[in-house]
């Protein structure tokens, strides 16, 4: 291994299974101070003091966490990892600063205590300059929702039981289905445009301006390949769709209602 390779490979070990040492603060010197975080149970975020705080809770929820059958290799900057992780979730999840995200969901359910989760994953980090500034984890979180107890019922699409109250796989999920390039803002904006807001309330809930909106919801139909709302509902119900959109749309608006009762 080279220097980077090893360094990746000594955190995952360190981070994870390495028992002895509750503080993991050392294990996140390499990484920059406004490292990009991405993964699939939190989207995108920024901070080493969030990645450590996230990781650490993580192990917090399955104290018994195991990372196994680690490997690092490097491609100039870029250190790619493999790995499975084993473990029991037998505390509930204490972070509530992004109650959307798919971790909240998974780890805050009393009834998935007890049930011990297996699954394979991929981590890549870019160095820069001898620090990680760049940090990015993927792994099936479907398959971890369906071994933590969640399952399928009546869905109106496939996986809607497990992705139906995470806006983050919701809106990964629609851009996947997109026929041409669509940002993430543009899939929130169409997805209240269909549940019959007007820009005007989008505008509200989302604070941007009605401006705004209106190019939103321009290029989002360009992106489903539709010339106006009425197509894109033709095209969302022709293909089964919309209850996708419809569901992140909920979410949406779930948000908004939540932070106005909170003001």
């Amino acid at each position: 291994m080279n220097k980077q390779e090893k360094q990746v490979y000594e955190f995952l070990e360190n981070t994870f299974n390495d028992k002895s040492a509750p503080d993991k603060t050392p294990c996140f010197e390499v990484f920059s101070k406004d490292v990009i975080v991405s993964s699939p149970y939190v989207g995108k975020n920024l901070g080493s003091n969030f990645l450590q705080n996230l990781l650490q809770e993580w192990c917090y929820v399955m104290p018994n966490v195991k990372m196994s059958d680690i490997t690092a290799k490097a491609f100039g900057p870029v250190i790619l990892t493999t790995w499975n992780m084993k473990g029991k979730h037998e505390n509930l999840y204490r972070i509530d600063n992004d109650s959307e995200a798919s971790h909240n969901i998974l780890f805050k359910n009393p009834n998935s205590l007890g049930k011990t989760v297996t699954y394979p994953g991929e981590m890549a980090v870019f160095y820069e300059q001898g620090q990680i500034v760049r940090y990015s984890c993927k792994y099936d979180i479907l398959e971890l929702y369906k071994q933590l107890g969640f399952f399928l019922h009546k869905e109106e699409y496939f996986g809607q039981s497990l992705i139906s109250k995470d806006r983050v796989l919701l809106i990964s999920k629609l851009q996947e289905l997109c026929l041409n390039p669509i940002t993430p803002r543009e899939v929130e904006v169409l997805s209240l445009n269909l549940m019959g807001f007007s820009a005007k309330q989008i505008a509200l809930f989302l604070s941007i301006s009605f401006r705004t909106v209106e190019t939103h919801i321009h290029k989002a139909l360009h992106a489903v390949g539709a010339y106006n709302k009425l197509q894109c509902l033709e095209k969302m119900i022709e293909t089964q769709l919309l209850p996708l959109w419809q569901d992140l749309g909920k979410i949406l608006f779930s948000i908004h209602k939540s932070r106005k009762e909170k003001t």
